[in-house]
């Protein structure tokens, strides 16, 4: 696999260097956002860097092109014209002259060349970034207005209806939580709704998905297969519900699971693997960073447990269909149905 150590660059200071150079080259700034859009527009620069950096790190030019995306859809939705985070890029690749490794200097300097050339051409509404994830009159459009409305109780009463009308609780996430979670994301980044109607819906999802549990569970216990998987999701990564809804499916199944969610030390989780006797380990990453991060744990899995499964998810594995290969994994999935046909199938091989 390429090499997916943590960096040696200080991202940090890069950033803050950038930064420098940009209120150096804007001394207008300050005075024009204020101090709580300055303190944003630093911690832009800070992401910048590491999405940068570890698309370079991961030589992927699909996720590269991909955050590009998501920065063009977020931006124009906030009314940010181009110009001002082809400053950022023009101001990064300026710090980063003397700090980045000779090895790397030349390709991580083209990548920032390319982002500037490709990011003023790239159409907004043209992307995947924007087009909607649920179809205009589904159940989980009905759901995620209910939500997005504040009404929990009425989107839990509209889940129970569907259950009771024969929709099983696997059809229930797969046709109901995931693609509503999914339009979530797209309308927070269009600018459609705000951080807490975002915070407050997937909160009332992870809650209603909870009153499922003692009948999932009820069943599972009847219906054990004696396979264990272990979930965990990149360091940092604040996606995963996706993750939890895939242990909670295989459960159903008769898989014993234990989810540990993100920011798990690698050795605590090569303990866990070892001690739970794991068939399986999953991990997920949504976005470019969280991915780079997945090497080095797949790595030391495979030292120290060889004769584990590792598969991945999220939507860093979908943009780049070979970065799961390419970072050791036995393989990866697009969406819950396609993460259990993948569990099932090496469970069988």
């Amino acid at each position: 696999m390429e090499d997916t150590e943590r960096p040696a660059l200080d991202e940090s200071a890069v950033a803050a260097e950038a930064f420098g150079i940009l209120l150096a080259l804007k001394p207008d700034l300050a005075s024009r956002y204020g101090p709580a859009a300055l303190a944003r527009c630093r911690e832009d620069m800070r992401h910048h860097v590491r999405f940068l950096y570890r698309a370079h790190l991961l030589k992927s030019d699909a996720l590269l092109d991909d955050y590009l995306g998501w920065l063009k859809v977020l931006f124009v939705a906030r009314k940010i014209p181009d110009e001002e985070l082809l400053a950022s890029f023009r101001c990064i690749a300026h710090a980063l002259k003397s700090r980045v490794p000779d090895a790397d200097a030349a390709a991580l300097r083209d990548l920032v060349e390319r982002a500037i050339f490709a990011y003023p051409r790239i159409s907004a509404d043209a992307l995947s970034w924007s087009k909607e994830c649920v179809d205009p009159g589904s159940p989980a459009t009905a759901y995620l207005k209910a939500l997005l409305d504040g009404r929990r109780g009425l989107a839990e009463e509209y889940v129970a209806e569907l259950a009771e009308k024969g929709l099983s609780i696997r059809d229930l996430y797969l046709e109901i939580f995931q693609p509503s979670q999914r339009e979530l994301g797209r309308l927070w980044m269009k600018g459609l709704i705000n951080p807490a109607q975002e915070h407050f819906a997937s909160a009332c999802t992870q809650y209603i998905i909870s009153t499922y549990y003692p009948a999932m569970f009820e069943a599972s216990r009847h219906s054990r297969n004696g396979r264990r998987l272990l979930a965990a999701a990149a360091p940092g990564e604040r996606h995963e519900i996706g993750l939890r809804m895939v242990t909670d499916l295989l459960e159903m199944e008769g898989w014993e699971t234990r989810y540990l969610g993100a920011d798990v030390p690698a050795d605590a989780l090569i303990d866990m693997a070892r001690n739970l006797e794991a068939d399986i380990v999953a991990l997920s990453a949504t976005m470019l960073p969280g991915a780079s991060e997945l090497g080095p744990l797949i790595d030391a899995l495979r030292a120290r447990l060889p004769r584990l499964k590792i598969i991945v998810g999220g939507r860093a594995f979908i943009v780049d269909g070979e970065l799961a290969a390419r970072l050791g994994a036995d393989g990866s999935a697009d969406d819950c149905a396609g993460a259990l046909g993948l569990v099932a199938g090496l469970a069988a091989g």
